[in-house]
């Protein structure tokens, strides 16, 4: 069973070097030492060399976000894409983690 993720550390292969990537590492409820997170290195299906700047891991990231998204703007399915089911369903849990904090215990959702 998965258990809630406490936070991610950007923790840097080299405190020296200026230019080092910072690899992202979380723990887990209980864990004491952190993991490292693998990060995606999907590239857009258009082949479109991407610009080689600082904002090019946005700019990609972008694109990608739109590629999965494009189906559900003509209608098809996006899998991965939330919908306005998955919104309401957070929004519930949401209202009822307020409801909680505010006194009233445990609260079911919905």
């Amino acid at each position: 069973m998965c258990r809630t993720v406490l936070g991610v550390l950007w923790q840097s292969k080299s405190m020296h070097s200026a230019r080092s990537r910072p690899e992202p590492q979380a723990r887990r409820v209980g864990d004491y030492s952190p993991s490292t997170v693998p990060l995606n290195t999907r590239m857009p299906r258009s082949g479109a060399e991407l610009p080689k700047r600082r904002a090019a891991g946005a700019i990609r990231s972008l694109a990608v976000m739109l590629e999965d998204w494009l189906p559900a703007f003509s209608g098809g399915p996006a899998p991965g894409v939330p919908t306005l089911r998955d919104g309401l369903r957070v929004q519930l849990v949401i209202d009822a983690a307020r409801r909680s904090s505010a006194g009233a215990g445990w609260v079911p959702i919905g």
